[in-house]
């Protein structure tokens, strides 16, 4: 048995001994709360964590904004979706040296747990407080547990397993944590621009222990219909509603069109390989009167090789001939803006990233791994795109919703908290510590 098998197998015992370090540090960061906009509490908590696990190097920063906006990765950000404005929630980078003579690896992601505010119905059907961070029948429970924070815990976990054991790594560790990824990844973007990449990198979103090598690139719509507000009971109004509806199914039938048209070889097992879907319908304050205007909200998920502006081109003129059948919308056109987006991007499955997490995968797990695309957008798309940092999407199962096969069947019953599987979650850790082993080297290996 070779030295640097000896130091796997030697780490894996220790971390299989000391599961409860793993959960104690993910509960920490459950606890934190951390909806979408909270960036200036969850980062400068994770930033003394990292000082306490020995970082070299901790910078916690805000982007330079005027360098960002003027970017053409930049993702703009409507004042709805967030309180910070994009380009403007902080970050914090942290570095890990390692001896000298091996590859960098850089786990990165967000800290943040999306959805600044849940709707009443949902917040009613919970059983558990979000931060709570709530241990039961395997799993932990907790706004932010499986996107991303096991994730995130998992990276620091293995590292401090392996610095516990004594073994030194030759390449250097670093760790990327931002707070908007949910609103474009405008703080990923910025990471790269402050010049923070490595040989390799690791975003540990949740993928169900999927190796992902490529990651999806929504686009996030807002449509504004606009109608004549008026007094229900005189009937002079023109309803907006009515004419959102026409738009709305025009939408639908591009959704079902994507569905069957976009195709790409890491995606097609997938249920749907480029998702479209609403996500918001409002209109009107008051039950007597006609709203004067609908917003509809959504995205649409696109593949990689795919033409981001020729996919809005196609959506948009799905709205212009709803227009042209209707005497109103013609005289009163729906208003388009893009908001958030983020680039469908894909690694070479071929390269050494994705075939040493491979490897590892049927060394830990004693099985063949599951290697597909990612349909959510992500990080990756800022870190492979703009930083040429090769990487995968790979992180723990949970749910309420997972990721699953075509051939799979959905739970019909999922429950509404969020949560993390345990067995998943030290399974990832021990993955990752396993990988950091093999791609960053050993003293002595």
């Amino acid at each position: 048995m070779d030295y640097k098998t000896v130091m796997e197998n030697k780490v894996v015992e220790y971390l299989d001994a000391s599961t409860s370090i793993a959960i104690d540090l993910l509960r920490r960061l459950v606890r934190i709360p951390s909806a979408e906009g909270t960036g200036e509490v969850i980062i400068p908590a994770v930033a003394k964590l990292m000082r306490e696990l020995g970082a070299d190097m901790v910078d916690e920063f805000l982007p330079d904004i005027e360098e960002l906006r003027s970017h053409p990765g930049y993702s703009p950000v409507h004042p709805e979706h967030s309180s910070t404005a994009g380009g403007e929630a902080p970050v914090v980078v942290g570095r890990f040296d390692g001896l000298g003579g091996g590859r960098s690896l850089m786990f990165y992601g967000h800290m943040t747990s999306g959805t600044p505010a849940w709707e009443p119905a949902v917040v009613a059907k919970m059983r558990f407080d979000p931060w709570g961070a709530v241990v039961q029948d395997g799993r932990l429970y907790g706004r932010g547990a499986y996107n991303m924070k096991a994730g995130n815990a998992a990276g620091l976990v293995a590292l401090q397993a392996i610095r516990s054991v004594g073994i030194r790594l030759r390449g250097d560790v670093l760790f990327g944590f931002n707070s908007d990824e949910d609103v474009g990844s405008n703080g990923a973007l910025a990471t790269v621009l402050r010049g923070y990449t490595a040989d390799a990198g690791i975003n540990p979103e949740p993928t169900s222990l999927w190796i992902c090598p490529s990651t999806g690139g929504p686009m996030w719509f807002r449509l504004e219909v606009v109608g004549r507000s008026a007094f229900g009971g005189w009937e002079v109004g023109v309803n907006a509603i009515d004419k959102a509806i026409l738009v709305y199914e025009a939408i639908k039938e591009y959704a079902g069109y994507r569905k069957e048209e976009a195709h790409h070889p890491l995606y097609d097992g997938l249920v749907n390989a480029a998702p479209l879907g609403v996500g918001v319908f409002r209109a009107g304050n008051w039950p007597s009167n006609t709203p004067e205007v609908v917003i509809i909200e959504g995205r649409i998920g696109c593949l990689p090789g795919e033409d981001l502006e020729t996919i809005r081109s196609e959506f948009e003129g799905r709205i212009a001939r709803v227009e042209s059948k209707d005497a109103w919308l013609r005289e009163h056109p729906v208003k388009v803006i893009w908001t958030a987006r983020w680039e469908p991007v894909m690694t070479d499955p071929t390269h050494p990233i994705v075939q040493t997490a491979c490897d590892v995968y049927r060394s830990v797990v004693g099985e063949e791994p599951t290697v597909s695309g990612k349909t959510a957008g992500n990080d990756m798309t800022k870190f492979t795109l703009y930083g040429g940092m090769p990487s995968i999407n790979w992180g723990a199962g949970g749910g309420p919703f997972g990721h699953r096969k075509a051939s799979e069947t959905v739970d019909s019953n999922p429950g509404f908290d969020e949560y993390v599987s345990l067995d998943s979650f030290h399974t990832l850790v021990k993955l990752f510590a396993v990988t950091l082993i093999r791609w960053c080297d050993v003293d002595g290996g």
